[in-house]
């Protein structure tokens, strides 16, 4: 059984990517030095946004409210069900997104504490107004769409996920996180 980390981390490495960094092995993923350094070509202006910091959740969502997620992420009810069964959801999940100095920390909680932890940690550089990227160390980057109002955030993985995701049940998981939304400031 794939974990929720390691599905992830699948959908972090097979996401549409906009450095050519590769899972794995010294062939272009970025080392921790990497991801807190910010490029040269980038104005100080795009370089210097940032979400604002704090914690955010989506609350506690029903099995049923997962895969109404996953069909508004382009995912069938068969790939959503899929999903939460490799996932070992069985009634509720609760997804954090907690925002720190550039970086971007989900947690997720099912089904009442029985299953608990880290879904990723990647360092995030907004874009322009409505695109940041997330870049997670062992992985490469991820586009994603966001919005900000009102002590809400909503984040979505930009493009296809049957492109994304290439079949992966797991991968299906990540896309279900992110279509939950909106993430509500808690603190």
């Amino acid at each position: 059984m794939i974990s929720f980390r390691r599905a992830t981390m699948i959908l972090l490495c097979t996401a549409a990517t906009t450095l050519a960094a590769s899972c794995g092995g010294d062939s272009g993923s970025p080392s921790a030095a990497d991801l807190t350094s910010t490029p040269a070509a980038k104005t100080s202006q795009t370089a210097d946004r940032r979400l604002p910091e704090g914690t955010y959740s989506t609350g506690e969502l029903t099995r049923q409210e997962l895969i109404a997620a996953g069909v508004a992420g382009k995912l069938t009810v068969a790939q959503a069900e899929a999903a939460l069964e490799l996932d070992g959801i069985d009634e509720v999940a609760t997804f954090t997104i907690k925002i720190q100095a550039n970086r971007l920390t989900q947690f997720y909680d099912y089904d009442h504490s029985n299953d608990q932890g880290v879904g990723y940690i990647a360092i995030y550089q907004v874009i322009d107004d409505d695109t940041l990227t997330a870049t997670e160390a062992c992985c490469g980057t991820t586009r994603f769409e966001y919005t900000f109002d009102n002590d809400k955030l909503q984040l979505q993985i930009a493009g296809d996920p049957q492109e994304i995701c290439h079949g992966d049940v797991g991968c299906n998981m990540g896309v279900i996180v992110f279509e939950s939304a909106p993430f509500t400031r808690i603190d």
